[in-house]
């Protein structure tokens, strides 16, 4: 596996932990998309995601990316301190193409599922 790879597995553990839906049938914050790929284009990432798996409603993702040498720290996004920028994506899709990247460049992206709880 790609150390690019690796490192957007790593980066997803560290921010992402599955919460389990609710005994009583409440809404609950959603887990973390899983298997997460990530592949390279001209000038551009495509990457793609299946949903979470603990049976939460999705209503839409985040989805950032930064380049592999910005600095590795959670924080806001589109924040040029911490490096992770939002890359568009529309509702529900499980799927986006992140573009105007530079060729020969390493990014990292991460996904974030949400809904009305979180």
């Amino acid at each position: 596996m790609p150390a690019a790879v690796l490192g957007v597995l790593a980066i997803m553990l560290a921010f992402f932990v599955l919460a389990p839906a609710p005994a009583d049938g409440s809404a609950s914050v959603p887990g973390a998309p899983i298997d997460l790929v990530v592949a390279p284009g001209n000038a551009k990432r495509v990457a793609g995601w299946s949903p979470p798996q603990d049976g939460t409603d999705v209503t839409g993702y985040t989805v950032q990316y930064k380049t592999s040498a910005a600095p590795d720290e959670p924080g806001a996004s589109n924040d040029p301190a911490t490096g992770w920028v939002d890359a568009p994506n529309s509702g529900q899709k499980t799927d986006t193409a992140i573009t105007g990247l530079s060729n020969g460049v390493g990014y990292n992206v991460r996904v974030r599922a949400s809904n009305s709880e979180g």
